[in-house]
């Protein structure tokens, strides 16, 4: 007899289990409570109830990943849940997926309109989208459908304060106290807006209510030194600064705000001491770079101070002082040509050009010069406000710096300004992909097709993009982009083809012996013989927007290419016995990719991350570049280059080896999907597939990502790459 989910008492076991799991919640043991749901997600998996309890245990104990999986299956049992799309969106929120939060909040508000909550999570979002008006709106809609909703009031007093509208900020946090008196936080924010209206003595005693309440509460105490040192009370705010740091040992602002007190004191080895800490904690603090710079050369340590202005500029590409500041250090090296160059770009913001600017700035973005040619983009767009190409050049420099919020308001300007401006919308969807926004992302991905550098095919037949039913359909799915892409975009021919399609895969030659394992294929074609009759056609890369692809519905199967096992069993002979667990190494593209300087490195670098005793290196490469031939001669190693005459070769090669660690090419795609653990080497701001801030791929579920912890540094990245390899070879050992 069927289970009726949501009548438990049609299954005395089922409801056992859920009533300890409830007891186990309500005695803080989160543990057994997850250990007796997954009980009854085993034998029940689409228990609506466990999923969403479990949802909620996995995100109070910061599983976010877990919590994520169990609330998207309960929405698939139960789409209409407000409280389901209000936990998930703030489990998305804390994973920095805010588009796809602000969805799930938005779709709460749907189906419960009178649900406070999730007007407050909305504007919580919409402020890190950099959307403050929006944000106060949903503030207030939260608030009139809950009236004490005392953190709604206090972030609401932050946002009008951050807005400069000082006196309702300070209206909107007084609400918060007479709802609750002895709420610190709202006190301390009450001393913040003070302070940014020059009321420092009642800043100062709101901080003071602020640590009444709440003893260690080390931002009120930082707050409140900053306040005491604008009066000119230096030894009280000292005291209340170290207090900061006692309460907090790992307080990056508090150690900066001591280096400031220090330097303004002529305490010079004090003050460097502190900035150097507060770097150490956090290692994008710009402000931090720039006054250790200041002190460094003051104590005529001018190289090292000329590294930290640098830094500085790097962080906040538009930092003045750091300009400035930097072209006094190259004068006192005697670099006079390069200090011109520092000094006009802090003068420059006077000049009224904007065309020279805009222009300037794309030679700069080229020669990699990311702080300056944002300078000139802001000084154009200061010059002429309806400059769309300066805010999509503007948005390139802002996405190549991780400021993806910002890179995305400046091409959406440029769109307002100019539009069907296509290439703004091709360089919004590669930071919409970047930032995990793959609907949207895929969707303005489209507009490719109206850039000049991209050439349209024509065909007899309709293009599809999953409108039309493919039942008893042929469809011609043909080759775009790059091979990498083609590769990565290839695990969709399945899915056309679960649609009921006859699917023809248009292939390179380099493709077609892999691509014969690819399930769904009806018909493989190579590029540029006779084509079939077909119904309608897609190219590869619109496949993700054909499916309104999102994070979490990337079809991602382990392993959905295949190597041919007579190529296998013929590389297997010819690398002989393994003694050592072998490794395929690829370090650089031959593609004429114009960003390829960036996430390719030479054969010293990647050489230098391996553990090569331990190890037997195999050489993917399919060419060695010029400048890497003597140092690859004198490693020794083997080349296979001329035996590699298609992927199919390459497949077969990848398929002898333990681990595959390359760079951002083809190979990695590869061998990622032929199921190989494999280890990529990307770029600080990577290709838009890699996203930001994570290890894994959505896209393949062996690859672990090694990312620049800053622009332009593989060597962290090769010191990290030898560290697990050398775990690797322990764990590869026990294993036999």
């Amino acid at each position: 007899m069927a289970i009726n989910l949501f009548q438990p008492n049609k299954n005395l076991q089922l409801e056992s289990h859920y009533r300890q799991a409830h007891q186990f919640l309500n005695s803080g043991d989160l543990n057994s409570a997850l250990r007796m749901l997954q009980k009854i997600l085993k034998t029940n998996p689409n228990h609506f109830e466990s999923l969403q309890l479990s949802g909620l245990i996995a995100a109070q104990t910061n599983q976010l990943n877990a919590a994520l999986l169990y609330f998207t299956n309960a929405l698939k049992v139960k789409q209409a849940d407000a409280f389901v799309h209000n936990n998930l969106g703030n489990v998305l929120s804390d994973l920095k997926h805010l588009n796809e939060a602000l969805v799930s909040f938005e779709k709460a508000i749907e189906y419960k309109e009178d649900f406070a909550e999730p007007f407050y999570n909305r504007g919580r979002v919409l402020v890190e989208l950099g959307r403050p008006l929006e944000a106060l709106e949903s503030y207030d809609k939260a608030i009139k459908l809950k009236e004490n909703y005392i953190d709604a009031y206090v972030n609401r007093a932050i946002l009008l304060k951050d807005l400069s509208l000082f006196e309702e900020a300070l209206e909107s946090v007084d609400i918060a106290i007479r709802i609750q008196k002895n709420f610190p936080f709202a006190h301390s924010n009450r001393g913040v807006i003070l302070h940014a209206m020059s009321r420092f003595d009642e800043a100062i005693a709101s901080y003071n209510a602020a640590i009444n309440l709440l003893a260690d509460y080390p931002q009120a105490y930082l707050n409140r030194a900053n306040a005491l040192l604008a009066m000119d009370k230096k030894i009280d705010a000292l005291t209340s600064f170290n207090r900061a740091i006692e309460l907090n040992p790992s307080y990056e602002e508090a150690y900066y705000n001591i280096g400031k007190y220090h330097y303004d004191n002529k305490q010079l080895n004090q003050a460097l001491k502190c900035y150097a800490k507060a770097i150490t904690i956090s290692s994008n603090y710009a402000e931090a770079y720039l006054n250790m710079g200041l002190v460094l050369k003051d104590l005529n340590r001018t190289n090292e101070a000329l590294k930290n202005f640098d830094n500085a500029i790097a962080i906040r590409s538009n930092y003045a002082e750091a300009y400035m500041n930097r072209g006094t250090v190259l004068d006192e090296l005697n670099s006079l040509e390069e200090a011109l160059t520092s000094y006009n770009k802090s003068i420059e913001i006077n000049q009224n050009l904007p065309e020279a600017y805009s222009n300037r700035g794309i030679t700069l973005h080229k020669l990699n010069y990311l702080e300056d040619a944002l300078a000139n983009f802001e000084k154009a767009i200061l010059c002429k406000k309806d400059y769309p190409e300066a805010y999509s050049n503007k948005g390139n420099v802002l996405k190549d710096l991780g400021r993806l919020n910002e890179a995305l308001t400046s091409y959406e300007t440029a769109i307002q300004f100019k539009k069907n401006y296509a290439e703004a919308r091709w360089n919004k969807s590669l930071a919409l992909l970047l930032q995990g926004d793959l609907v949207k992302g895929f969707t303005e991905f489209e507009s490719r097709w109206e850039l000049p550098s991209h050439t349209r095919r024509h065909f007899p037949k309709p293009l599809w993009l999953g409108r039309e039913k493919l039942a008893n359909k042929t469809i011609l799915l043909w080759t775009e982009l790059g091979l990498g892409d083609q590769i990565q975009f290839s695990r969709y021919v399945l899915e056309v083809a679960k649609l009921g399609a006859k699917v023809i895969l248009e292939t390179e030659e380099v493709l077609f012996g892999l691509f014969q394992s690819l399930k769904g294929v009806h018909q493989l074609v190579v590029k540029g013989n006779t084509l079939p009759n077909f119904d309608y056609h897609c190219p590869l890369p619109s496949l993700p927007y054909a499916f309104s692809t999102s994070a979490i519905t990337i079809p991602s199967a382990t392993k959905y290419l295949k190597a041919d096992v007579n190529k296998v069993r013929d590389w297997n002979l010819r690398l002989g016995p393994k003694h050592k667990p072998r490794v395929g190494i690829v370090w650089s593209s031959v593609s004429g990719f114009k960003g390829d300087a960036q996430r390719s490195i030479s054969f010293d670098q990647m050489y230098s991350a391996l553990p090569v005793d331990k190890y037997e290196i195999v050489c993917l490469q399919k060419i060695i570049k010029q400048q890497d031939k003597d140092a690859f001669e004198a490693s020794g190693l083997s080349f296979y280059g001329d035996e590699l005459n298609n992927f199919d070769d390459t497949a077969a090669l990848i398929e002898c080896l333990d681990l595959v660690l390359s760079t951002c090419t083809s190979v990695p795609h590869l061998s990622a999907a032929l199921g190989k653990k494999t280890w990529i080497m990307i770029q600080h701001i990577p290709d838009w597939r890699w996203l930001l801030g994570r290890e894994d791929s959505p896209w393949y579920s062996t690859v672990k990502l090694y990312r620049q912890p800053t622009r332009g540094d593989w060597k962290s990245v090769s010191r990290t790459i030898f560290e697990d390899l050398t775990k690797f070879v322990t764990e590869f050992e026990n294993q036999i």
